[in-house]
């Protein structure tokens, strides 16, 4: 039992000793990890910070083109409402024009006003001279009638006085009486008297032919007054209406007689009256564009404050933008700087990790390993000391047993040579032989084992 103990210390020992031997490697393995360590930390670091310096430029990068996207976006924006301001002024410009005719218009309107109130009145004077020259005309035929009535009545006045006082022998006659004195002569005898013919005429009849001529010429002068006033009225419209005419129409009627002017007049009027229409809807447009010119005021005010902000907001934007393009410059410098930093490493360090993944999955392993070495050094040293004092405590108990097996075989070895001394006098051939003879093999292999191992033991 002994012998198995010792030989599973010595088993022990063995491994133990083989774990020690490896230990210098383990150990030198430790040390290359322990130098690795920092190294692929740093590497792990530079790749970390690579990856960061990637997305800080990224998103240097993203943010400058969003910059320069809404920088676009708004210098559209701004030109959009740079042009439509531009209209917006344009369509002002035409609305002022379009209103700085009302003034003309009116004026225009005003006259044209006039005129058709001018040519109205004048063609109303017109039919109301066309009216007093009939009037007139009628007068004068009653005047022509009155004279004409007067004169008859003058001849018939004349010619009764003329019959009156050529007969009028006749009529004294006729009042003549006997033994009176006559009128004439004085004579109071009448021998032959005068005849009075029928038809002559009397004094009554001539008296009241006087009274008929004096009417008729009272007749004749109111009617030849009435015709003089009317003429005279008459000839002031023609007059006032042919110094319209030449203000309204630029000339004197033609044949010079104004009356023959009414279809012109009438053709003025209707022209007037289109003119005016005209002038209305130019007047409505006109109004229209001061109208319009108001509302395009107000909105190219507000359009300015938006073109204004706009401005604010493009000139933030560009300034946004220089900050996003000096951020990408940096973070751009930042990351060549840190690509330069891992191609140092890569060029110091062998089997340099091609990414932060790699870097990171080494310096876990590594990490792994050395913490793993950290706990098997040390392990080892305990389990050689434990195994080397195993081995002492086994050798201790073998050398017992050994010195048990000393004494043993010293008394087998008395016992041998008195065996040799027997087997050569009992015809063997040697001690071992007639050792086997008397032992089992196995029992003599295990003997054989034994005394081999205390000797190499011993040799150790």
């Amino acid at each position: 039992r002994a012998q198995k103990t010792a030989q599973q210390a010595q088993e022990s020992l063995d491994s133990a000793q083989r774990e020690m031997d490896e230990k210098p490697a383990l150990i030198a393995e430790q040390k290359a990890l322990s130098d690795s360590v920092p190294r692929l930390s740093a590497a792990a670091d530079a790749w970390d910070e690579n990856a960061k310096l990637d997305k800080r430029r990224a998103a240097a990068q993203a943010a400058s083109d969003g910059c320069k996207k809404a920088l676009a976006e708004s210098r559209a924006e701004r030109e959009a409402l740079t042009k439509q301001l531009e209209e917006l002024r344009g369509r002002i410009s035409e609305a002022e024009k379009e209103a700085g005719r009302l003034p003309a218009l009116l004026a225009a309107e005003e006259n044209e006003e006039r005129t058709r109130s001018s040519c109205e009145r004048l063609l109303e004077s017109v039919k109301k001279i066309a009216k007093k020259r009939a009037d007139a005309e009628r007068q004068a035929k009653r005047a022509f009638e009155a004279a004409a009535a007067r004169r008859k009545a003058q001849e018939e006045a004349s010619a009764a006085k003329e019959s009156y006082f050529a007969n009028l022998a006749g009529v004294l006659a006729a009042e003549l009486t006997s033994g009176c004195p006559c009128p004439v002569c004085g004579s109071t005898e009448h021998p032959r008297i005068a005849c009075l013919p029928e038809n002559a005429a009397t004094k009554e009849e001539c008296d009241r032919l006087d009274e008929q001529a004096d009417m008729a010429r009272s007749v004749l002068a109111e009617e030849e007054k009435k015709y003089a006033a009317m003429q005279s009225d008459l000839e002031g419209r023609l007059e006032s209406a042919a110094a319209e005419y030449a203000q309204l129409m630029g000339g004197s009627p033609e044949n010079g007689d104004i009356t023959l002017c009414a279809d012109m007049m009438e053709e003025r009027l209707t022209q007037s009256a289109q003119r005016l229409e005209e002038l209305s809807a130019q007047l409505a447009a006109s109004r229209e564009g001061v109208k319009l010119a108001g509302e395009l005021a107000r909105d190219v005010k507000s359009l300015e404050g938006t073109l204004e902000d706009a401005e604010k907001r493009l000139s933030a934007q560009d300034g946004e933008l220089r900050e996003a393009e000096a951020e990408l410059s940096a973070a751009a410098a930042l990351l060549a700087e840190n690509e330069k930093q891992l191609e140092k490493l890569n060029g110091e360090q062998r089997d340099f990790p091609k990414s932060a993944q790699a870097a990171k999955q080494a310096l876990a392993k590594a990490q792994t390993r050395a913490e793993e070495l950290a706990r098997l050094i040390p392990a080892i040293d305990e389990r050689f000391n434990a195994a080397d004092k195993e081995f002492a405590a086994a050798k201790s108990a073998l050398e017992k047993e050994l010195s048990a097996a000393e004494t043993q075989r010293a008394a087998a070895q008395e016992k041998r040579q008195a065996l040799l001394a027997s087997a050569v006098e009992n015809g063997f051939l040697s001690p071992e032989e007639a050792a086997s003879a008397l032992i089992d093999e196995s029992e003599a292999k295990r003997l054989k084992a034994l005394t081999e191992s205390y000797a190499q033991r011993l040799s150790a």
